[in-house]
């Protein structure tokens, strides 16, 4: 009787498995997950273009690009973002997104106090825009992964 017991155990646990991830397939999860992925991508590289950007500029004209070019480039891209968050449906990813754009805002802000010659306030804005983004790569992948999404982060 035992065995029986396992058998079926055995049996079930896969097919609940495989239930479970057929229904976030059907549900849309995966795709939303996906889509959001590839979506965010962009925003991604524009951040990234303007980060690599400003590690060319030179000493001298750090200041100048930082104030002419680096803040407005981000802000440029957080209104990006906040508008791409306005159209996302599921609501744990809404929060999540919501969470990255947290931490591009208090970045600017780290920018704006650097700027300013506020270098212990950019420093503090800088690490909170740091776990922020942790955070929210935390929470992605753990959303991406009860949604049946495996995200590889470059």
């Amino acid at each position: 009787m035992n065995k029986k017991i396992l058998y079926a155990v055995g049996s079930i646990i896969p097919l609940l498995i495989g239930g479970y991830f057929l229904f976030q397939n059907l549900s849309g999860n995966s795709d939303a997950m996906l889509k959001y992925v590839e979506d965010t991508n962009v925003f991604t590289d524009k951040f990234n273009a303007l980060i690599d950007q400003e590690a060319t500029v030179a000493d001298e004209e750090l200041l100048d690009f930082t104030e002419n070019t680096l803040i407005p480039g981000l802000e440029a891209l957080l209104i990006e973002t906040k508008a791409y968050g306005n159209d996302i449906k599921e609501e744990k990813l809404k929060e999540i997104h919501d969470i990255d754009n947290e931490s591009l805002q208090k970045y600017i802000e780290a920018e704006k106090a650097w700027l300013a010659g506020n270098d212990e306030q950019s420093n503090a804005l800088y690490a909170e825009s740091d776990e922020l983004a942790m955070q929210y790569e935390e929470e992605l992948n753990a959303l991406a992964t009860k949604w049946a999404v495996d995200i590889e982060w470059e």
